[in-house]
Protein backbone atom coordinates (compact mmCIF):
# COMPACT_ATOMS: atom_id res chain seq x y z
CA UNK A 1 0.00 0.00 0.00
CA UNK A 2 1.48 3.32 -0.80
CA UNK A 3 0.92 6.55 0.73
CA UNK A 4 0.33 10.17 -0.85
CA UNK A 5 1.91 12.84 0.83
CA UNK A 6 -1.05 15.42 1.21
CA UNK A 7 0.74 19.54 0.61
CA UNK A 8 -1.01 22.95 0.52
CA UNK A 9 -2.21 24.94 -2.50
CA UNK A 10 1.12 27.53 -2.80
CA UNK A 11 -0.18 28.74 -6.25
CA UNK A 12 1.86 26.03 -8.09
CA UNK A 13 -0.97 25.43 -10.81
CA UNK A 14 -1.28 29.01 -11.57
CA UNK A 15 2.89 29.19 -12.03
CA UNK A 16 3.08 26.56 -14.40
CA UNK A 17 0.34 26.53 -16.25
CA UNK A 18 0.59 30.12 -17.17
CA UNK A 19 0.24 29.29 -20.88
CA UNK A 20 -2.19 26.19 -20.46
CA UNK A 21 -5.42 28.34 -20.08
CA UNK A 22 -7.48 26.05 -20.05
CA UNK A 23 -5.56 23.40 -17.75
CA UNK A 24 -5.52 26.24 -15.58
CA UNK A 25 -9.20 26.95 -15.78
CA UNK A 26 -9.95 23.58 -14.98
CA UNK A 27 -8.09 23.62 -11.74
CA UNK A 28 -9.21 27.06 -10.70
CA UNK A 29 -12.81 26.42 -11.38
CA UNK A 30 -12.63 23.90 -8.37
CA UNK A 31 -12.51 25.18 -4.48
CA UNK A 32 -12.68 21.62 -3.27
CA UNK A 33 -9.19 20.10 -4.80
CA UNK A 34 -6.51 18.26 -3.18
CA UNK A 35 -2.86 19.03 -3.98
CA UNK A 36 -0.53 15.88 -3.85
CA UNK A 37 3.05 15.28 -3.94
CA UNK A 38 4.83 11.27 -4.50
CA UNK A 39 7.95 10.78 -4.02
CA UNK A 40 9.75 8.85 -7.02
CA UNK A 41 8.99 5.55 -7.82
CA UNK A 42 5.24 5.74 -5.87
CA UNK A 43 2.16 4.41 -7.99
CA UNK A 44 -0.51 7.49 -8.66
CA UNK A 45 -3.04 4.72 -9.79
CA UNK A 46 -3.40 1.20 -10.76
CA UNK A 47 -4.47 0.15 -13.98
CA UNK A 48 -8.65 -0.78 -13.35
CA UNK A 49 -8.62 1.14 -10.50
CA UNK A 50 -11.87 2.42 -9.76
CA UNK A 51 -11.35 6.07 -10.97
CA UNK A 52 -12.40 8.47 -7.85
CA UNK A 53 -10.66 11.78 -8.81
CA UNK A 54 -8.97 13.31 -11.76
CA UNK A 55 -5.28 14.19 -11.61
CA UNK A 56 -3.40 16.98 -13.34
CA UNK A 57 0.62 16.39 -12.87
CA UNK A 58 1.17 20.06 -11.95
CA UNK A 59 5.64 19.46 -11.45
CA UNK A 60 7.77 16.44 -12.20
CA UNK A 61 7.68 13.88 -14.88
CA UNK A 62 5.38 9.71 -14.58
CA UNK A 63 5.42 6.76 -16.87
CA UNK A 64 2.27 5.40 -17.72
CA UNK A 65 2.12 1.60 -18.43
CA UNK A 66 -0.66 -1.13 -19.42
CA UNK A 67 -0.59 -4.33 -19.01
CA UNK A 68 -1.03 -6.28 -21.93
CA UNK A 69 -0.63 -10.14 -22.34
CA UNK A 70 0.30 -10.58 -18.85
CA UNK A 71 3.35 -7.98 -19.62
CA UNK A 72 4.13 -4.33 -18.39
CA UNK A 73 3.97 -2.17 -21.02
CA UNK A 74 5.36 1.54 -21.19
CA UNK A 75 3.62 3.69 -22.74
CA UNK A 76 3.95 7.43 -22.62
CA UNK A 77 6.14 9.72 -20.01
CA UNK A 78 3.63 12.31 -18.55
CA UNK A 79 5.32 15.82 -18.03
CA UNK A 80 3.44 18.85 -16.40
CA UNK A 81 0.35 20.26 -17.94
CA UNK A 82 -1.41 17.03 -18.70
CA UNK A 83 -4.22 15.49 -17.26
CA UNK A 84 -5.35 12.01 -16.32
CA UNK A 85 -8.47 9.86 -15.55
CA UNK A 86 -10.93 12.54 -17.75
CA UNK A 87 -12.27 9.58 -19.61
CA UNK A 88 -12.35 7.20 -16.98
CA UNK A 89 -14.13 9.42 -15.04
CA UNK A 90 -16.78 10.61 -17.63
CA UNK A 91 -17.57 7.25 -19.13
CA UNK A 92 -17.94 5.44 -15.11
CA UNK A 93 -14.85 3.05 -16.13
CA UNK A 94 -11.74 2.14 -14.40
CA UNK A 95 -8.08 3.77 -15.30
CA UNK A 96 -7.36 2.21 -18.58
CA UNK A 97 -3.40 2.30 -17.25
CA UNK A 98 -0.80 2.60 -14.46
CA UNK A 99 0.48 5.56 -13.31
CA UNK A 100 4.15 5.65 -11.42
CA UNK A 101 6.25 8.33 -10.66
CA UNK A 102 9.97 8.96 -12.02
CA UNK A 103 10.92 11.78 -9.88
CA UNK A 104 9.12 13.52 -6.95
CA UNK A 105 5.93 14.92 -8.11
CA UNK A 106 2.83 17.38 -7.70
CA UNK A 107 -0.58 16.61 -8.68
CA UNK A 108 -4.06 18.58 -8.26
CA UNK A 109 -6.69 16.16 -7.50
CA UNK A 110 -9.99 16.89 -8.11
CA UNK A 111 -13.26 14.81 -7.26
CA UNK A 112 -15.25 12.57 -10.00
CA UNK A 113 -18.40 14.14 -8.33
CA UNK A 114 -17.52 17.38 -8.57
CA UNK A 115 -16.61 17.26 -12.48
CA UNK A 116 -20.03 15.44 -13.34
CA UNK A 117 -21.62 17.83 -11.23
CA UNK A 118 -20.00 20.24 -13.16
CA UNK A 119 -20.85 18.71 -16.55
CA UNK A 120 -24.43 18.52 -16.34
CA UNK A 121 -25.18 22.01 -15.10
CA UNK A 122 -22.67 24.74 -17.12
CA UNK A 123 -21.93 24.75 -20.83
CA UNK A 124 -19.44 26.88 -20.60
CA UNK A 125 -16.95 24.35 -18.41
CA UNK A 126 -18.50 21.48 -20.53
CA UNK A 127 -16.66 23.09 -23.56
CA UNK A 128 -13.66 23.87 -21.98
CA UNK A 129 -13.39 20.52 -20.91
CA UNK A 130 -14.08 18.89 -24.30
CA UNK A 131 -10.63 21.39 -25.49
CA UNK A 132 -8.63 19.87 -22.56
CA UNK A 133 -9.22 16.51 -24.20
CA UNK A 134 -8.77 17.69 -27.81
CA UNK A 135 -5.38 18.74 -27.07
CA UNK A 136 -4.84 15.46 -25.47
CA UNK A 137 -5.42 13.48 -28.25
CA UNK A 138 -4.03 15.87 -30.73
CA UNK A 139 -0.63 15.34 -28.33
CA UNK A 140 -0.68 11.55 -29.03
CA UNK A 141 -1.39 12.04 -32.39
CA UNK A 142 1.62 14.19 -33.19
CA UNK A 143 3.96 11.99 -30.83
CA UNK A 144 2.87 8.89 -33.06
CA UNK A 145 3.68 10.93 -36.03
CA UNK A 146 6.78 11.66 -35.25
CA UNK A 147 7.43 8.25 -34.36
CA UNK A 148 6.84 6.11 -37.46
CA UNK A 149 8.22 8.58 -39.62
CA UNK A 150 12.02 8.38 -38.16
CA UNK A 151 14.69 5.25 -38.26
CA UNK A 152 15.29 3.69 -35.13
CA UNK A 153 18.53 5.00 -34.89
CA UNK A 154 17.17 8.97 -35.48
CA UNK A 155 14.11 8.14 -32.67
CA UNK A 156 16.18 6.67 -29.87
CA UNK A 157 19.06 9.33 -30.04
CA UNK A 158 16.12 12.08 -29.85
CA UNK A 159 14.20 10.65 -26.76
CA UNK A 160 17.61 9.76 -25.08
CA UNK A 161 18.70 13.51 -25.73
CA UNK A 162 14.82 14.83 -24.58
CA UNK A 163 15.13 12.22 -21.51
CA UNK A 164 18.96 13.93 -20.60
CA UNK A 165 16.91 17.65 -20.76
CA UNK A 166 14.32 16.36 -18.85
CA UNK A 167 15.81 14.88 -15.93
CA UNK A 168 19.23 16.19 -15.77
CA UNK A 169 22.99 14.26 -15.83
CA UNK A 170 25.18 13.58 -12.97
CA UNK A 171 28.95 14.11 -13.41
CA UNK A 172 29.68 11.49 -15.19
CA UNK A 173 26.85 11.97 -17.75
CA UNK A 174 24.43 9.40 -16.14
CA UNK A 175 21.05 10.36 -16.96
CA UNK A 176 19.07 10.78 -13.33
CA UNK A 177 15.89 9.23 -14.30
CA UNK A 178 14.10 6.08 -13.26
CA UNK A 179 13.43 4.45 -16.64
CA UNK A 180 14.85 1.40 -17.53
CA UNK A 181 15.97 0.06 -20.97
CA UNK A 182 12.94 -1.91 -21.48
CA UNK A 183 10.82 1.28 -20.90
CA UNK A 184 12.36 3.42 -23.39
CA UNK A 185 12.04 0.04 -26.15
CA UNK A 186 8.43 -0.24 -25.04
CA UNK A 187 8.39 4.07 -26.03
CA UNK A 188 9.91 3.70 -28.93
CA UNK A 189 7.59 1.02 -29.77
CA UNK A 190 10.82 -1.62 -30.70
CA UNK A 191 12.40 -4.60 -29.04
CA UNK A 192 14.33 -4.98 -26.49
CA UNK A 193 16.57 -6.39 -28.92
CA UNK A 194 16.44 -3.78 -31.56
CA UNK A 195 17.22 -0.74 -28.87
CA UNK A 196 20.19 -2.93 -27.56
CA UNK A 197 21.55 -3.00 -31.34
CA UNK A 198 21.13 0.42 -31.37
CA UNK A 199 22.80 1.61 -28.06
CA UNK A 200 25.90 -0.68 -29.00
CA UNK A 201 26.25 1.19 -32.43
CA UNK A 202 26.49 4.36 -30.41
CA UNK A 203 28.31 3.38 -28.07
CA UNK A 204 31.00 2.07 -30.74
CA UNK A 205 30.54 5.96 -31.57
CA UNK A 206 31.63 7.16 -27.89
CA UNK A 207 28.29 8.77 -27.96
CA UNK A 208 27.14 6.95 -24.69
CA UNK A 209 27.99 3.95 -22.71
CA UNK A 210 25.28 1.50 -21.15
CA UNK A 211 26.04 1.41 -17.21
CA UNK A 212 23.83 -1.11 -15.14
CA UNK A 213 21.33 -0.63 -17.37
CA UNK A 214 21.25 2.99 -17.50
CA UNK A 215 22.45 5.40 -19.77
CA UNK A 216 25.83 7.95 -19.34
CA UNK A 217 25.95 10.70 -22.23
CA UNK A 218 29.62 11.35 -23.88
CA UNK A 219 28.95 13.47 -26.70
CA UNK A 220 25.88 15.44 -27.06
CA UNK A 221 27.26 16.51 -29.82
CA UNK A 222 26.91 13.29 -31.63
CA UNK A 223 23.77 12.19 -30.67
CA UNK A 224 22.45 15.81 -31.86
CA UNK A 225 23.93 14.48 -34.99
CA UNK A 226 22.19 11.04 -34.94
CA UNK A 227 18.63 12.46 -34.13
CA UNK A 228 19.10 14.58 -37.15
CA UNK A 229 20.22 12.15 -40.11
CA UNK A 230 17.13 11.88 -41.60
CA UNK A 231 15.11 15.74 -40.81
Amino acid sequence: MYEKKREPDCGIAGRLLAEQDNLAYLINYFPEKTFYQFSAGQPVFEEDEHATSIYCLLKGTAKASKMIRDKKFTIAVASPGQVFGLQALIEQAPFHCSLTTLETCSFCAIRRTDLLHALHHDVVFTLRLMKIMHAEIRLLENNLQQLFHSSISVRTAKLILLFADWFGTDENGLIKTHLELKDIANLLRISDKHLYSVLHLFSQKNHLEVRQKRLSVLNYAGLKEESQAND
